[in-house]
């Protein structure tokens, strides 16, 4: 027989292990990236993408966050 607190505790579990396992994949790929360009600016030829590459980053960050809200705001 299930309880109030079961039929909440295992979907909670379940999203914090989602969470968590969302947020350890996204750092991990984070910092491949920022140890490859940093490895990638050291090469004279590279030095400008890897620069770009950074602004490029934060543009699609901040568009996507943008476009998230209007979403959202619009339904």
């Amino acid at each position: 027989m299930t309880n109030g607190l079961s039929k909440f505790c295992f979907p909670a579990a379940m999203a914090l292990e989602f969470s968590l396992g969302l947020a350890i994949s996204l750092v991990g790929i984070g910092l491949s990236v920022v140890s490859g360009l940093s490895q990638l600016s050291h090469m004279g030829r590279f030095a400008k993408i890897t620069k770009l590459a950074t602004l490029v980053s934060a543009a699609l960050v901040f568009v996507s966050v943008i476009f998230a809200l209007y979403i959202a705001h619009t339904g």
